[in-house]
């Protein structure tokens, strides 16, 4: 199955990237491509507009590879920046283009929008797992904490933003958001570790 973090060869993909090597995406892509659509699928909770982003994302990769520094993050810190970012710029892009604000439905199962069936049974198996693991994880969440991580990382709103809509103070957002993402990524890496055992 493929990885939910890090890959020890990470690094050496990256720079070969870097230097042209289209073999070098390649290998990214088949090593992170469905983690990249799961994220995508819960940011958007639209298929096609997630498969959409997933291509640009891959895309935007190679073609501003001399961007990437590998003294500021890990290529899998990279790409997971880079597809939240696109995608969230898709998101406000359909918010805008409805000239509406679009609620995100606060956590759950995978809705029809997102279910639909890619090329690829295996990529689709994989980014519903990894879905269904982050709304797991999601779940075991206090409430409070829950909606920060939701209101930062999947509705992209700023720290600041979060605190004046809840009424918390600043301090105890940024907490219970920083919480919350070591409880993901806890989860994420006990699913991983899971795949690679079986």
């Amino acid at each position: 199955m493929r990885p939910l973090s890090p890959h020890p060869d990470d690094a050496t993909a990256m720079d070969a990237l870097t230097r042209g090597d289209a073999d070098a995406l390649g290998r990214l892509y088949d090593r992170y491509g469905a983690t990249v659509l799961a994220l995508c699928l819960r940011i958007l909770r639209d298929r096609a507009e997630a498969e959409e982003v997933l291509e640009e994302v891959f895309w935007e990769l190679w073609a501003r590879r001399e961007r990437y520094d590998a003294s500021r993050s890990a290529p899998f810190s990279y790409l997971m920046t880079l597809a939240r970012s696109r995608a969230l710029d898709r998101l406000r892009f359909r918010r805008r283009r409805e000239g509406v604000w679009v609620a995100l439905p606060s956590h759950g199962g995978v809705e029809p929008a997102a279910t639909g069936q890619g090329t690829d049974p295996f990529e689709d198996t994989s980014a519903q797992q990894q879905r269904a693991a982050i709304d797991r994880a999601l779940e075991e969440l206090p409430a409070p904490s829950r909606r920060a991580v939701e209101m930062n990382f999947f509705e992209g709103l700023s720290h600041r933003e979060i605190a004046e809509r809840l009424g918390d103070p600043l301090g105890t957002v940024k907490t219970r958001i920083r919480q919350g993402l070591l409880t993901l990524r806890k989860a994420l890496r006990a699913l991983d570790e899971r795949k690679g055992s079986s």
